[in-house]
């Protein structure tokens, strides 16, 4: 599993339609909270028996403000699960195990 660093808006798109699932993290270099849960995330995501099922996207919401915007984030970080190109679930804040069972949800 590979970390992806989501550039613009288009880039953005191809990934969601070209992966079936994608787990999104809307994160901010300034917040505590997305440095310590993103390598978490990273880490569990790795170990995981579907680690080459899940298409793992880092989106910063300061250098991207318009996938921000599109995607409603209002709190830092926000993780996002899109399935067969369509948004199936979200989990605002550092909530590592709600993170991770959202995931697990979606991976059938």
């Amino acid at each position: 599993m590979t970390i992806h660093s989501v550039e613009n808006q288009s880039q953005f798109k191809e990934v969601i339609a070209s992966n079936k699932i994608v787990l999104v993290d809307c994160y901010a270099m300034w917040s505590t909270a997305s440095k310590f849960v993103g390598p978490h995330i990273e880490k569990q995501l790795k170990e995981s028996t579907w680690k080459d099922e899940v298409y793992f996207a880092k989106v910063d919401v300061d250098e991207q403000a318009e996938i921000s915007e599109e995607l409603g984030v209002s709190i830092v970080p926000t993780f996002f699960l899109f399935k067969d190109g369509q948004k199936v679930d979200s989990c605002p804040g550092a909530n590592p195990i709600a993170i991770l069972d959202m995931v697990k949800k979606h991976n059938k």
